[in-house]
C-alpha cells in the first residue's frame, strides 16, 4: 500500500474514533432521568455554597465539606425554626454516591453519627429523593405515633426538585455536583426519655429543604 493509502486509512479511522467518542458523549450528557435535570453548569452553584471542612480523614471514601444549611423544620402545621440562605449558617456535611446492580444511591447528611438531609435512589430511569434523618445509636424516630422508634428513617417527599452535573457513571470516577429541593412527609421524634422509657406524645414533624451538594464515588 501506498503513503497516501496509509494515511487516508489513519484519517478515516481517526474520524470513526472521533464521531464514536462524540455519540458517546452525546448519549451521557442527554441521558433522560424522570424527577431529575442534568445540567453540568450546576457545579458553578454548588460550589458558591460549600467551603472545605477540618474533616478530612474520610475524603477518599466520602467526601466531608461545610455546607449551607437552609431548611425550615415544622411541628406540627407549626413552623419550628427557620434558616434561610442568607442567615449564612454552614455546617459539617458529608456526601457520596454509589453504583448498585440496578439503582444509582446519592446521599448527603448534615452531622455524623446523626444528622438529616437526603438520601435519592434512581432506579429505572427515575429517581425518587427521601428526606434521611438519624439519631446516634439511641432509637428515637418513626413513622407514624404507634410503631416501635428506630435509629433512622427515610422520609417520602413531594414537590421535590432535582439537578446533577451527569448521571453516576459505573466505570468514570468523578464527583456529581447537585442541587435538591424537597419538602418531606410528616415522620414522628420521640419527645424524651425517663429511666430509658420513652415519654409520650411523641413529636410530628416534617421539614423544607433546600441542599447543594457534590458527592464523590463510595469504594
Amino acid at each position: 500500500m501506498n503513503l497516501y493509502g496509509i494515511m487516508g486509512r489513519i484519517f478515516a479511522c481517526s474520524i470513526c474514533c472521533l464521531w464514536l467518542s462524540l455519540v458517546g458523549a452525546q448519549s451521557i450528557e442527554n441521558e433522560q432521568i424522570q424527577g431529575a435535570t442534568i445540567d453540568p453548569g450546576i457545579r458553578s452553584e454548588v460550589e458558591k455554597h460549600i467551603r472545605v471542612s477540618e474533616v478530612t480523614d474520610f475524603n477518599d471514601v466520602i467526601l466531608f465539606y461545610d455546607n449551607l444549611m437552609i431548611a425550615d423544620l415544622f411541628q406540627e402545621d407549626t413552623l419550628a425554626f427557620s434558616i434561610a440562605e442568607n442567615d449564612t449558617v454552614y455546617a459539617m456535611f458529608h456526601s457520596y454516591y454509589y453504583i448498585g446492580d440496578d439503582t444509582i444511591f446519592i446521599s448527603g447528611t448534615f452531622g455524623f453519627d446523626s444528622g438529616f438531609g437526603f438520601i435519592i435512589f434512581i432506579t429505572g430511569g427515575t429517581a425518587t429523593v427521601f428526606h434521611l434523618v438519624s439519631m446516634d445509636q439511641i432509637p428515637g424516630l418513626a413513622y407514624n405515633p404507634s410503631e416501635d422508634l428506630r435509629i433512622s428513617v427515610e422520609v417520602p417527599c413531594y414537590d421535590t426538585k432535582l439537578i446533577l452535573s451527569a448521571v453516576p457513571d459505573s466505570i468514570i470516577d468523578s464527583p456529581i455536583y447537585g442541587y435538591v429541593e424537597f419538602k418531606s412527609e410528616f415522620y414522628f421524634a420521640a419527645s424524651d426519655f425517663v429511666n430509658g422509657k420513652e415519654v409520650l406524645p411523641r413529636s410530628k414533624q416534617r421539614v423544607n429543604m433546600k441542599v447543594y451538594f457534590v458527592s464523590s464515588k463510595y469504594h
